[in-house]
């Protein structure tokens, strides 16, 4: 077999929850040797000076894949949110990619830096995700754990999701983390109860610690 070339690797570079602060060494020198930079348009915009190819990440993924696949010969980096393998991008690549053409750095996930918000150890956590999909399952794997943690999606803001795990007579303590490493950061910690009142919308990590367990 031919050895692999730099050039015949995909990066994968996590860039955490998307504040600078986030971003480790390690991130930005894979960026500076890229030739071909691949990522959702707010992690583009992160490096406005980068003098390369780009490409926006959308909902065409056999166009993503096709994209990929016909640069090869070139050194590519794809830009993940948080780390590339929780609930990332790494999945789709490692069906269309022979996992020795995948590098990846990771990052921290909006999850972890949720958990050190609020000064909890999430090694026994579960995850569950309804980010760009549906809530189906999310009681049943709260009622499966002692903590659960949610990436949350703006389709179903972190009071409607308290609501339906309170309606599933599940009780406990909420954390729930808002816009996490940006300029409207917010972290709110009280009863399940109470949290199925908050109104505020947009991106956030749900975390349940159940009644009468510690967490």
């Amino acid at each position: 077999m031919e050895p692999i070339t730099a050039q015949e690797v995909i990066t994968l570079v996590g860039l955490g929850p998307g504040g600078e602060d986030y971003i480790t060494p390690a991130a930005r020198r894979a960026v500076a040797e890229a030739e071909v930079l691949v990522g959702g348009r707010r992690l583009l915009e992160l490096f406005p000076a980068f003098p390369g190819e780009t490409r926006v990440i959308d909902r065409d993924l056999e166009g993503l894949l096709g994209y990929l696949r016909e640069r090869q010969s070139r050194r590519i980096v794809v830009l993940c949110s948080g780390d590339p393998g929780f609930f990332g991008i790494l999945n789709l690549l490692r069906r269309n990619f022979a996992p020795e053409r995948l590098r990846v750095i990771p990052g921290v996930s909006s999850v972890q830096l949720a958990f050190a918000r609020a000064a909890l150890p999430w090694a026994e956590a579960r995850f569950f995700t309804i980010h760009g999909r549906e809530t189906a399952g999310v009681v049943e794997a709260a009622g499966a754990s002692r903590v659960l943690a949610v990436l949350g999606d703006p389709r179903v803001p972190a009071g409607q999701l308290a609501a339906i795990l309170l309606g599933a007579g599940l009780r406990g303590r909420a954390t729930v983390a808002w816009e996490l490493a940006g300029p409207l950061e917010e972290v709110r910690r009280d009863e399940l109860g109470a949290a199925a009142t908050w109104e505020r919308g947009g991106n956030y990590v749900f975390i349940l610690e159940r009644e009468g367990e510690e967490a």
